[in-house]
């Protein structure tokens, strides 16, 4: 007789990675603007701080600084109202599991033209030196994997000021099992 034994997992995981100690991020929300205004329904309010690793999120900034941020008074959507912005490179990150993420996010001022706005996520080219008009924005989707444990999102470089609204994080829609090993052998 011969024992057929199988390692699965629901795909992203590295070489050498325990199935079995992989934890799977559950969906973020994230909307940016000052700390004393409300994010919108269903999101966190993150004000342009450094990384907090109780929260799990934030900006790769020195201990007591943080980005500059704006809630704007508009007819937008609440979690495009407020912003964050920086015309040089800034780096914010949010724990993640290993795997991969369907991530979108917005750019843009209900009450000035913006930009050019730059955004990478995870590397990955998402807005590139794109400009916005009054009350215009910028709404990109993008599957990204992660594979240090965090998920990077870096704005601004593109010469002018890229003010970023908001990011969501998911689970990728789609993890489709895999064979990780497969060991016969006779019993």
């Amino acid at each position: 007789a011969w024992l057929l034994q199988a390692v699965l997992y629901a795909g992203g995981l590295t070489d050498g990675a325990d199935p079995a100690c992989t934890v799977t991020l559950p969906s973020s929300h994230v909307d940016f603007g000052p700390v004393g205004v409300a994010p919108g329904a269903g999101y966190v309010r993150d004000g342009g701080g450094p990384f907090d690793s109780a929260k799990g999120y934030g900006w790769l900034l020195p201990a007591g600084t943080s980005l500059a941020s704006r809630s704007r008074t508009c007819g937008a959507a609440e979690k495009q109202k407020t912003f964050v912005f920086s015309s040089t490179v800034q780096t914010w990150e949010i724990e993640a599991s290993t795997g991969d993420y369907d991530v979108t996010l917005s750019v843009g001022d209900c009450s000035y033209a913006q930009g050019p706005h730059r955004v990478l996520v995870e590397g990955d080219l998402v807005v590139d030196n794109e400009s916005t008009a009054t009350g215009q924005f910028i709404v990109r989707a993008r599957k990204v994997r992660v594979s240090d444990g965090r998920l990077t999102v870096q704005i601004g470089g593109g010469g002018g000021n890229t003010m970023v609204n908001f990011v969501d994080v998911n689970p990728a829609s789609t993890q489709p099992v895999k064979v990780v090993s497969v060991n016969f052998q006779a019993v």
